[in-house]
């Protein structure tokens, strides 16, 4: 047994303890009668303006990055062309970028206004 196989079986032992983990807490919501899965639910114990605020925070954090997403997708595409050794960029290539890049600005902007409206 190498020093290689033993991260491997460490990663496994973890990765069946993570999947044992998640369905005994997805069963606790969806059982909520059976009393010994009660100790894996997860109850949320803010107030209703906690939660909202943490929504709309949550909400423009996702409208920047979309933005953010968008701004990059056009100069992300050429500096990976030019990683990749393409010879040129054709111009449905670039429209095709820049029509996803329009998209990710403008639902980013919505996701933000939408926000605000809360």
């Amino acid at each position: 047994m190498t020093v290689g196989a033993i991260g491997e079986i460490l990663q496994a032992i973890l990765l069946a303890i993570g999947v044992i983990v998640f369905v005994l807490v997805k069963s606790a919501q969806r059982r909520p009668d059976v009393g010994w899965l009660q100790p894996f639910r997860f109850t949320d114990h803010r107030t209703e303006e906690q939660k909202r605020r943490a929504r709309r925070s949550g909400n423009i954090m996702a409208g920047v990055q979309l933005i953010l997403l968008g701004i990059a997708i056009v100069p992300g595409y050429f500096i990976l062309s030019m990683m990749m050794f393409m010879s040129e960029v054709s111009s449905l290539e670039l429209w095709i970028a820049g029509a996803i890049s329009i998209l990710m600005v403008g639902a980013g902007i919505t996701a933000i206004v939408h926000s605000s409206s809360m």
